[in-house]
């Protein structure tokens, strides 16, 4: 809806007035419609809807593919594994969750060692 219908109607809204849709139309070029439906959403605007929160199918099996996880499992392995434990999802909602405990992971340095050529001797302990 244009927004110069919508600023004209918010003058009627905020003095409390029912306006004469006929002439706003004429005054705006639109049809008469048009101006009550701007001077009806302005008097009460929408409100969304909150989603509502439903369980995932992952709940059951959080704690099974946190452990999988530790021990470096492939989100295939650990897919098969919880299907055998009764998992009714997909592997693509497996995927994406263990994609996700990866990033968080923290990986282990690696220390690199350089040598000179020809002495390549590791100091006992």
């Amino acid at each position: 809806m244009r927004h110069d219908i919508r600023e004209g109607v918010q003058t009627y809204v905020k003095n409390n007035l029912k306006p004469n849709y006929a002439a706003l139309a004429r005054q705006y070029g639109v049809d008469y419609r048009t101006a009550k439906r701007a001077f009806q959403e302005a008097k009460a605007p929408m409100t969304l809807k909150k989603p509502t929160k439903r369980p995932s199918k992952l709940d059951a099996y959080r704690d099974i593919i946190e452990d999988k996880i530790e021990l470096s499992c492939s989100a295939m392995a650990i897919f098969k594994f919880i299907q055998k434990k009764g998992f009714t999802g997909q592997y693509t909602i497996v995927r994406d969750y263990c994609a996700g405990l990866k990033k968080e992971k923290i990986h282990k340095a690696t220390i690199r060692i350089e040598h000179t050529p020809g002495l390549s001797v590791v100091p006992c302990q």
